[in-house]
């Protein structure tokens, strides 16, 4: 019997080795005591899979912001803990991640296997750059092909339709917002008035409301990835802006006698002065496109559906990513190839060239 203190909880452990003779189980005892240095105070046959996954998310926590924080848990808690939680790390096999992401694929979640083998990937790293395990047995496992959600987007028709439709409404110039800008969800929801310019005709995006699981989680916070920016709007914008902002001024008074206000200086705040909540949001969206006669599409299909248009009518590619906030020009290439390819086909090599003269 070996007795030591795990150094990560503080408590004494006891660790019976066993072998054919005394010469042989004294050399288990100096590699068990070797290796209980190396490990930190608890030896990787002790050490689970869960065990791992707590410290990872431990650290993981104090490097990211509360929605991936959220993705990250859920999925720990979700997928690899009860699929591989209870194993030791040591014993870790390919075998058993392959049979984790045959069971998800085979329940029609295949995108959920790709997540959970990448946090598996990561929290295995992390494994093996703490010296917990020699190798990072997921790197072995490739994804499984997914089926790629094709998202619809309206043509400018719908666009017109939808946005007379909810003339007179609350919602009405937040939509021109999201419809115009390609701005993020996020961003519109915690958009402020010092943020808005109308004398320059400028909207500059420097934050976002991340709206976490836990009300008091959610918090303001700078765009995502910092794509801090600064979007020049058309004058047909500024004019509902201005109107929205002086009826706006006229319902306060009501607003806060009516309810709870609380005063963030928002651009389009709920009925209580606060962000509003992503939920509410969408289920409003959702019920104005179906009055609408327009498809219902998500939230973001609105930013897709302003870069497209963007691009359709001749915006240089490097100013729809600077307007959509995109890290550089390759991001925006690759996500809105179609509306390329479609002006490619409207403007062939040669079309000017030789076209014939009148």
């Amino acid at each position: 019997m070996v007795s030591y203190v795990d150094l990560e909880t503080g408590q004494m452990r006891r660790k019976s080795l066993s072998a054919k003779s005394r010469s042989a189980v004294l050399e288990r005892k100096r590699l068990f005591e070797r290796e209980l240095q190396q490990m930190g105070g608890l030896p990787s046959q002790e050490r689970t899979v869960a065990m791992l996954l707590d410290a990872w998310l431990a650290e993981k926590r104090l490097r990211v912001g509360v929605k991936s924080d959220e993705d990250y848990t859920r999925v720990v808690e979700k997928r690899l803990k009860p699929a591989l939680g209870t194993l030791p790390l040591a014993k870790l096999k390919l075998a058993d991640i392959e049979r984790m992401v045959s069971s998800l694929v085979g329940a029609g979640k295949a995108g959920e296997a790709n997540r959970a083998l990448a946090r598996l990937r990561m929290a295995l790293a992390y494994a093996v750059k703490h010296d917990w395990t020699e190798k990072n047995v997921a790197e072995q496992c490739s994804p499984v092909p997914v089926r790629e959600q094709q998202h619809q987007i309206w043509q400018p028709d719908e666009v017109m339709r939808f946005l007379r439709f909810t003339e007179g409404s609350r919602y009405h110039v937040m939509y021109a917002v999201f419809l115009s800008t390609g701005m993020r969800s996020g961003e519109v929801r915690g958009l402020q008035w010092e943020d808005v310019n109308l004398d320059a005709a400028t909207i500059q995006v420097q934050r976002q409301w991340l709206e976490a699981a836990r009300a008091q989680d959610s918090r303001f916070a700078p765009p995502k990835r910092g794509s801090t920016r600064r979007i020049h709007i058309q004058e047909d914008l500024i004019s509902l802006l201005r109107i929205h902002r002086d009826h706006l001024k006229d319902r306060q008074q009501e607003m806060e006698e009516a309810y709870a206000w609380s005063d963030f200086d928002l651009v389009f705040p709920s009925l209580r002065g606060t962000p509003m909540l992503a939920t509410n949001l969408l289920r409003q969206f959702r019920a104005d496109a179906r009055g609408a006669g327009v498809p219902e599409i998500r939230l973001h299909d609105m930013r897709d559906t302003a870069a497209s248009t963007l691009l359709a009518s001749g915006t240089p590619l490097t100013l729809v990513a600077e307007i959509l906030g995109h890290k550089d020009t390759s991001v925006t290439l690759k996500k809105y190839a179609h509306v390329l390819d479609r002006q490619r086909q409207e403007h062939p090599v040669g079309h000017a060239m030789y076209r014939p003269q009148k």
